[in-house]
């Protein structure tokens, strides 16, 4: 594992928080690819993820369809019916961890996070500060990837949610365990 793979809740906080079912500890056994080819990119239309090694991801993936393109992810079941899926990957100088979430066969939602190689995540190092500037670079790579597609904005406390006919996307920092993500949720 990366040092910026794996964000550990204070042991006072472990398992108390959403941020484990969107980023379980199946990062142990994510599969890391390293991928040169072509940057990620979000389709704004459908909300598709086109992966650096051309696979796509997209709101009609299913839970078959991930096994088959990723057959080294492991899954985690935290409850019935629901399985995340991890995968990490190097691009350029960025390290990017993708976990996906199914509801029986229906993908509901992708996390994605990233930060350069090498870069410390450990607690010691973790400042609010630090997590909301790493939410302004999420919005600005998301403003990149999505572009003018229509869509209506929502602003919350922990972020700006995009909302479109498929779906939503967003970058949000969760203050109850000190995290930051990109969340795509699919209709």
């Amino acid at each position: 594992c990366g040092k910026c793979m794996i964000k550990r809740l204070p042991k006072n906080q472990e398992g108390s928080s959403n941020i484990h079912r969107l980023f379980p500890l199946a990062f142990r056994s994510s599969e890391n690819y390293i991928w040169k080819f072509k940057p990620m990119k979000i389709n704004p239309e459908n909300g598709s993820i086109t992966l650096p090694d051309s696979n796509m991801i997209s709101a009609r993936t299913t839970l078959d369809d991930w096994i088959a393109s990723f057959p080294k992810s492991s899954p985690n079941h935290l409850q019935a019916g629901i399985t995340f899926f991890s995968l990490s990957f190097t691009e350029q100088s960025e390290q990017y961890t993708l976990t996906a979430q199914f509801e029986q066969q229906r993908l509901e939602r992708l996390s994605i996070f990233f930060c350069p190689i090498g870069e410390d995540n450990s607690w010691t190092a973790w400042s609010e500060e630090r997590e909301l500037q790493r939410r302004k670079q999420f919005d600005r790579w998301l403003d990149k990837q999505l572009g003018d597609a229509p869509c209506s904005i929502k602003a919350s406390s922990s972020g700006k949610c995009r909302r479109f006919t498929w779906g939503n996307a967003g970058a949000y920092y969760y203050n109850k365990d000190g995290s930051t993500m990109i969340v795509i949720s699919y209709r």
